[in-house]
């Protein structure tokens, strides 16, 4: 019974975990893809 409560706890753990990793690397994917379009912008203008 307890091996199962640990287990499961670590696999929601490891879910949360991706789910935090997955949002973040969404996140900054954006802001680098808005970051550097505006760049490339920029450099197209000059």
């Amino acid at each position: 019974m307890k091996v199962g409560e640990i287990y499961g706890k670590n696999r929601n753990k490891k879910l949360l975990v991706m789910y935090i990793d997955f949002f973040l690397m969404t996140l900054f994917g954006g802001i680098y893809n808005i970051y550097t379009s505006q760049n490339y912008y920029i450099y197209l203008y000059k």
